[in-house]
């Protein structure tokens, strides 16, 4: 609606500008971007915003602060015409190993989210808003490794649209992917752009995640943006549960025989002793090449944190294992097997011991616990949750 206001919040970043052009393309003439830092940096965009025939007003703000969201709508009260709609798109990242995190670095990642768009909420539950975008991530539907806390705010965004829903009040929140050239996806690595392909994860090209914001702004409640190839992804990421029935059917025709011979595990046992250990050293090399997004197999006796691998990244390669083997691991698995070659021999020996002419259905049913991961299974029962948290913490800082 042209004579209206449009309220943006993280309105400076590269995705909030974005936002903005594109609704001045469709013809917003009022607009009111908000952001920690205000113009900064920034005022070569908003000029041009301005010169495609815009009235823009910048405000340094932050909305997690009630008193700063009154403000501004004291001001678009004031100065503006009726604010019609909102885009919040505020926040920010601060990853780690849940272990790692603390309550401040929780907190300053969930402000922007949860307080963010509590204000907004309460304060313009009154108003005949048009939209009120809230700009989740598919870390809250899917998750996502070492984002707990950013997860848990964008959980809170997707709650609060069912709630406004509930109240009759306009709300959509979009949990989306990762876009390309202004999300946050501009902040990672190269390595985690190529660990994003090879689980499926394409990023949203800005003009396409546009409009499909366009044609959803009518909508309301919860809404997915995903370009996944779900096969590869689920492959990728067996372990979760949500789409555990994704990319998961077997072609038409095939049979049990087929479906089960395709099975790592099974071909490891029933392989010749001699050749268990390659066939391990070969899919550890195959599975840290494409965590750690590596164009080529790493040698196996190169150390695999010396190759850049973090910790977010041995839990993850641990969880893989788990997962295609069929067994039971510590946390601390990759820790203290730091090389392919010591890592593959210590899953031999505890895992891969059994003759082809034993039985092993047994062993698919259950994952096998080894009789040192039962040992510490028991050790760790007889602890309190906080000692358990207490060693487990000393192990990742004394490493």
């Amino acid at each position: 609606v042209a004579n209206a206001t449009y309220l943006i919040t993280g309105g400076l970043g590269a995705l909030g500008l974005s936002i903005a052009n594109w609704m001045v393309e469709q013809g917003a003439k009022y607009l009111l971007l908000t952001g920690r830092s205000g113009a900064k940096g920034k005022e070569e965009q908003v000029q041009q915003l301005i010169q495609a025939g815009a009235t823009v007003k910048v405000v340094a703000a932050d909305v997690a602060n009630t008193d700063d969201v009154a403000k501004l709508l004291v001001e678009i009260k004031e100065t503006m015409p009726a604010l019609r709609g909102i885009v919040h798109a505020a926040g920010l990242l601060d990853d780690g190993l849940l272990l790692g995190q603390s309550w401040a670095r929780f907190e300053q990642v969930m402000r922007p989210k949860v307080a963010g768009a509590w204000n907004l909420h309460t304060l313009t539950k009154d108003m005949a808003l048009d939209f009120l975008v809230l700009f989740s991530s598919e870390a809250s539907l899917l998750g996502s490794a070492g984002q707990a806390n950013y997860a848990a705010g964008n959980a809170f965004l997707d709650g609060l649209a069912h709630y406004r829903q509930s109240l009759g009040l306009p709300a959509l929140s979009i949990n989306w992917g990762s876009w390309a050239e202004v999300g946050m996806a501009t902040q990672v690595s190269e390595q985690q752009h190529a660990r994003w392909r090879a689980q499926g994860i394409q990023l949203i090209p800005p003009k396409v995640g546009l409009s499909l914001m366009g044609r959803m702004l009518d909508m309301n409640g919860q809404v997915a943006v995903l370009p996944i190839d779900w096969s590869r992804f689920r492959k990728a990421t067996p372990n979760r549960s949500l789409i555990a029935d994704l990319g998961n059917a077997a072609p038409q025709g095939a049979t049990k025989e087929e479906t089960v011979a395709d099975d790592f595990a099974l071909r490891v046992r029933e392989a010749p002793i001699n050749n268990r250990l390659p066939l391990l050293i070969a899919h550890l090399q195959a599975e840290v090449a494409q965590i750690m997004g590596a164009r080529q197999l790493p040698t196996p006796t190169q150390g695999l944190f010396d190759m850049g691998m973090d910790s977010l990244m041995a839990m993850e390669l641990r969880n893989h294992l788990q997962s295609t083997l069929h067994i039971t691991t510590p946390a601390t698995l990759v820790l203290e097997y730091p090389t392919i070659e010591k890592l593959a021999n210590h899953l031999l020996a505890e895992f891969f011991t059994v003759e082809p002419s034993e039985k092993v259905a047994s062993h698919l049913a259950v994952p096998r616990e080894s009789q040192r991961d039962r040992e510490m299974r028991e050790v760790i029962e007889q602890l309190s949750t906080e000692d358990l948290l207490a060693q487990l913490t000393s192990e990742l800082t004394d490493y």
